[in-house]
């Protein structure tokens, strides 16, 4: 249901399976390989319109929240901070800033690792 939900940008229904807790809710893939997090990477884009972000945005940024706190695995937290620093990187050539809030990041980081490290 997740996945129709951020494919949807059905933010309320996001919001409530989020609530559920199940860990790795927003990283399980489908059969294209897609998972809801990679939905939401691919809505935020650069060249999207931006009235199609907004609602986008803040399921991106509800997911991230899960994400960073839950309890998943090092490899899928690395695997999403990946993501979001490419997706930054695709803002800075774009000309605009995509900001993220730094604790998040902060907490995706693998503990033999770095955020540097990310954006090399």
């Amino acid at each position: 249901f997740l996945h129709y939900a951020a494919e949807k940008n059905d933010e309320p229904t996001v919001q409530w399976i989020l609530s559920l807790n199940r860990d790795n809710y927003c990283l399980e893939k489908r059969k294209n390989g897609q998972t809801p997090f990679d939905i939401c990477v691919k809505k935020l884009l650069p060249h999207v319109d931006e009235e199609q972000k907004v609602t986008a945005r803040k399921i991106f940024d509800m997911m991230l929240t899960y994400i960073a706190c839950c309890t998943m695995s090092a490899e899928q937290k690395s695997g999403c901070l990946a993501q979001v620093v490419g997706l930054q990187l695709r803002y800075v050539c774009a000309g605009s800033e995509f900001a993220v809030k730094q604790y998040l990041l902060q907490k995706l980081i693998p503990t033999n690792s770095s955020l540097s490290y990310y954006y090399k």
